[in-house]
């Protein structure tokens, strides 16, 4: 698999200020993981109900609808995330398969995105359902199996692994930006960088790609000498990693004074967004910029910037039809991640599995759902080659 990961672990809830020292506890907030976790759990059930775009907004005529090619027998093991769906989004998932494979059947269990890998990794599951393989992830299949494993995209992300929105304060100039300027405000100088589990040194780049002020982007005026302050997740979270593949070219080198936030609890037991966290800071720092879900994140005095590709062309605003066509550069998926045999073939039931999810049956409960976004025709063409 050819995609930039970097090193991170598991969720570590603390606040920490890169060259700025940590920030004291405050009154009412509360940090002890089991708590924000009961908090974490709470929110997700009381956003079960919420819709994220129309049912039948997209027209999925042109996907192919599911056909087997041959019925297969018994259970097909899958782990997923605790983020997969709304309540009776798996429930429907499944009889929409066992319509077509009548002998066959789904067995989930989630829990949380290391669960679900964990269960490839250890041969109690058949498929592993979410978010991008870390470093360590893809390392230890590598290792056990001495191969990769077959990753498919079988979904693209909305609130469920949503997109990135680079945000800034609303009395802020600055009118696009590209990747490669986001790398040089987040980034700092490096050696290389992660491509999979192999080390790129040819993602190497030196301090003067380094940007700071805002007079680096072009602004004017007041605004030139202007300290560019950077927010981001706590460096522990995945959506760090992320970040990082999409625009630092695999490095773990941040800027310096990268500020990270980190989700807690409030005294009352609600949930307290990194997200909502930022947008908050940014919306009082006219000279701040930040990287979040803005489905999570919401401040009137903020606002989204357009972003170009690292390779040139024109600016992409975040919306459903620029995320769904992958068109706005920072979009992610939801990934399918299946053991392969020695000679690269997979196991029969799983391959079913994986066409059912590459159909116009499956991505109807995707839209149905509205919680991700269904593939287009392309991608589901080209994620099908993947499968002999």
């Amino acid at each position: 698999m050819r995609s930039r990961l970097a090193i991170t672990g598991a969720i570590a809830l603390s606040v920490v200020l890169l060259g700025g020292g940590s920030v004291n506890a405050r009154p009412g907030v509360v940090h002890d993981a089991l708590q924000v976790q009961k908090a974490r759990a709470e929110s997700i059930l009381a956003a079960q109900s919420h819709r994220f775009y129309r049912q039948g907004r997209f027209n999925l005529d042109d996907l192919p609808p599911y056909v087997p090619r041959t019925q297969v027998t018994g259970a097909i093991r899958i782990w997923t995330a605790d983020l997969w769906g709304h309540a009776g989004f798996r429930r429907r998932l499944a009889a929409a398969f066992h319509k077509r494979q009548p002998h066959a059947r789904l067995a989930f269990v989630g829990g949380s995105p290391g669960l679900a890998f964990a269960g490839l990794l250890t041969g109690q599951a058949d498929v592993a359902v979410g978010r991008r393989m870390t470093w360590v992830d893809l390392l230890s299949y590598q290792r056990r199996f001495n191969r990769d494993p077959l990753v498919i995209r079988g979904m693209t992300g909305w609130d469920v692994d949503p997109p990135f929105a680079i945000m800034v304060n609303k009395a802020n100039p600055i009118a696009r930006l590209t990747i490669a300027q986001l790398d040089g405000i987040f980034g700092a100088q490096r050696s290389g960088g992660w491509n999979g589990t192999t080390w790129d040194p040819s993602a190497a780049r030196g301090a003067e790609g380094n940007i700071r002020t805002w007079g680096q982007l072009g602004l004017k005026g007041e605004w030139a000498t202007k300290p560019i302050h950077v927010y981001g997740y706590n460096l522990q979270y995945l959506f760090a990693p992320r970040f990082s593949q999409d625009v630092l070219e695999g490095s773990g080198q941040w800027n310096e004074r990268l500020r990270q936030f980190t989700i807690h609890a409030s005294a009352e037991g609600k949930l307290v967004s990194v997200d909502q966290q930022m947008a908050d800071a940014l919306g009082a720092d006219p000279y701040a910029i930040a990287y979040y879900s803005p489905m999570r994140g919401v401040n009137a005095a903020t606002r989204q910037i357009p972003i170009a590709p690292r390779a040139g062309g024109p600016a992409v605003p975040l919306n459903l039809d620029t995320v769904r066509d992958h068109s706005y550069p920072l979009i992610d998926s939801i990934w399918f991640s299946a053991s392969r045999r020695a000679d690269g073939s997979i196991d029969p039931k799983t391959e079913a599995f994986l066409r059912f999810i590459l159909s116009r049956d499956a991505q109807a409960e995707v839209a149905r759902d509205t919680t991700m976004l269904p593939l287009t025709a392309g991608e589901v063409a080209e994620e099908r080659r993947k499968l002999r």
